[in-house]
């Protein structure tokens, strides 16, 4: 069932502990890049307080930082990321460099 969503996805967004759930002691950066392989355009990987992993297009996974907040509660903060993500998929496209995707949409 994963495979065939990711297949048909343009962007696929998941936790740190999604990935672990479906592919249990496989590295964030294995998981991105093997959803992406399976034919999601861009496929990011959050990681809490220490930031995502971004897989897109045909470039190495990077990890890209947080940014810095004074945080009350972490309830919907998955959400924000992927509201914020497709956000900048549709005015920005699709990130050229990865690594400044953090810039982009931490600006939203």
């Amino acid at each position: 069932m994963v495979a065939e969503f990711a297949a048909g996805a343009h962007l696929v967004k998941l936790s740190a502990a999604d990935a672990e759930l479906l592919y249990p002691g496989e590295p964030v950066e294995s998981v991105a890049v093997y959803l992406r392989e399976l034919g999601a355009a861009t496929v990011v990987v959050t990681l809490g307080a220490a930031g995502a992993v971004v897989a897109a297009a045909d470039a190495d996974p990077v990890r890209v930082p947080a940014p810095k907040v004074d945080a009350v509660d972490a309830t919907g903060g998955g959400d924000s990321v992927m509201a914020a993500l497709v956000a900048d998929l549709l005015t920005g496209g699709e990130p050229v460099e990865p690594s400044g995707w953090h810039e982009r949409v931490g600006d939203e």
